[in-house]
């Protein structure tokens, strides 16, 4: 599921700026002043935090959603009554011959 998330392309495109930021400020000869650095450093950060939590959050809403998918399947799961040695019983339908 999380796989999933990552390729979206505009992730994809918001992790490689985040590597291509970091790195340039990392290898750059011309260091810069000190606010400029943590600027950059911290938007690479911010941008990996919040794809991070995007990823996070699709994977728990798909997982609620597939939870509720099977709750509605068992909820419409037909049953049948029957009577069997003179008892009223409730089974699956798919057992009834």
């Amino acid at each position: 599921m999380v796989k999933k998330r990552i390729t979206f392309m505009l992730v994809v495109t918001l992790i490689s700026g985040c590597g291509k930021t970091f790195l340039s400020r990392l290898f750059r000869s011309d260091h810069g002043e000190f606010t400029e650095i943590l600027t950059d450093f911290l938007d690479a950060a911010i941008i990996l935090a919040i794809v991070a939590l995007n990823a996070f959050l699709g994977v728990l809403q798909e997982s609620r959603a597939e939870k509720a998918l099977e709750a509605l399947k068992a909820l419409s799961a037909p049953r049948a009554s029957v009577l069997r040695n003179g008892e009223e019983k409730e089974i699956p339908a798919e057992e009834v011959v």
